[in-house]
């Protein structure tokens, strides 16, 4: 502009066929629907292989399974065709990291039935903009129609960082996803008990 500032945003789009997914969307009242049915997500994240797994995603997706949880998250795995099995074999549901669409998510995460969300910032409010969360809504939403997008941030904090009991710094990104996942902290028991 005539200031001297710049803007730059990328735009994506898809010639070809949409993925052959169920839709998943949210309903007014903040349901999650797959394919038009009502799906009520109990999840956590991090699901990796760990000593208390043997180093195997079967058992800590088994493991899962058995405490009544039907989504997971990962940090690091979640294009790995390990953790996608077993993930499909015990009918957990994921949502996973994708900022921007690149050759997994195009080759492998789209088309993929147990994917129903793409996981787009985690303490988005550290690290970017609500106009560049915006834009990775945008382009994520333009080649995968199919399934909401997600994030997630402290809810507690000020929008400088300095105090925990100010209004949260998430206020400004409240339309860049479909949905959000609230960051309360700290989590604390009763004194002295870890």
């Amino acid at each position: 502009d005539f200031h001297g500032n710049k803007a730059n945003s990328k735009k994506m789009f898809y010639i070809g066929e949409a993925p052959k997914t169920p839709q998943v969307s949210v309903r007014d009242d903040g349901m999650t629907l797959i394919g038009g049915k009502p799906f009520f997500p109990i999840g956590l994240y991090g699901v990796c292989k760990r000593e208390f797994n043997g180093f195997n995603f079967d058992t800590a997706f088994k493991g899962l399974k058995e405490s009544g949880f039907n989504l997971a998250h990962t940090y690091g795995n979640s294009y790995n065709l390990d953790f996608l099995a077993a993930a499909k074999k015990y009918g957990i549901k994921l949502w996973v990291n994708s900022r921007f669409p690149d050759g997994n998510f195009m080759d492998i995460g789209r088309n993929n039935p147990n994917i129903i969300a793409w996981y787009l910032g985690d303490d988005t409010s550290d690290h970017i903009s609500p106009e560049l969360e915006a834009d990775y809504n945008e382009a994520v939403k333009a080649v995968d129609p199919t399934r909401i997008t997600v994030q997630a941030d402290a809810m507690l904090a000020s929008a400088d960082g300095s105090s925990w009991n100010l209004v949260s710094r998430y206020i400004p990104y409240v339309t860049a996803t479909d949905g959000f996942m609230p960051e309360i902290y700290p989590v604390r028991g009763k004194e002295g008990d870890d």
